[in-house]
Order: structure tokens, then C-alpha cells, then sequence
């Protein structure tokens, strides 16, 4: 997955919050259409998540929202969104 552990996190993070979407996305509307060529996610005919995933999935994104530092201290999901000026992560990812 990476080669140290800050892109593994990195990347822990990325995926927490595209099963997330994903999940979310199936239970609102039924079906997966990201694919614009209808090609893959069309395909798709049931998502399910065990209970203990959807926790995990909810302890990873807390984390992730209230910045709790990483094994290495910086939380690089976290870093890539604050604005250089200020240190503040920017309004549009906070509400993303």
C-alpha cells in the first residue's frame, strides 16, 4: 500500500472515506453511477457492510474531522486540506 507509514495512512484515510461515500451512496439512491461509461458500477447489484465495518468506517472519519494525529504525528489526509496561510483546514473540505 505505501512505503512508510505516513502514506499508508494516507491512504487508510482515502479509502475510509470512499467505502464511505460508496455505502452512503447506495443506500440513499440503490445504485453505484459514478461510472460514465456504465461500463462497471452498473454491474453492481447489492452492498452490504457488516456492522463492525460501519463503526470502523466512523471511528476512521472522526478521526479524520477532529484531526487526531496518525502513528508518525501528522495526519497527511488533514495537512492536504488546511490552507498554507492560515494553518485552518479550508470551509469547503470541513463540509465536504
Amino acid at each position: 500500500m505505501g512505503v512508510d507509514v505516513s502514506q499508508i495512512d494516507v491512504l487508510l484515510d482515502n479509502a475510509a472515506m470512499a467505502l464511505a461515500e460508496l455505502y452512503l451512496r447506495w443506500k440513499d439512491i440503490g445504485k453505484l453511477d459514478y461510472d460514465r461509461t456504465k461500463i462497471v458500477l452498473d454491474q453492481v447489484t447489492g452492498f452490504a457492510a457488516a456492522p463492525k465495518s460501519i463503526a470502523f468506517l466512523l471511528w476512521q472519519l472522526t478521526g479524520i474531522k477532529h484531526e487526531v494525529s496518525d502513528e508518525d504525528g501528522i495526519r497527511g489526509r488533514v495537512e492536504l486540506w488546511k490552507d498554507e496561510g492560515s494553518g485552518e483546514i479550508t470551509p469547503e473540505w470541513m463540509a465536504h
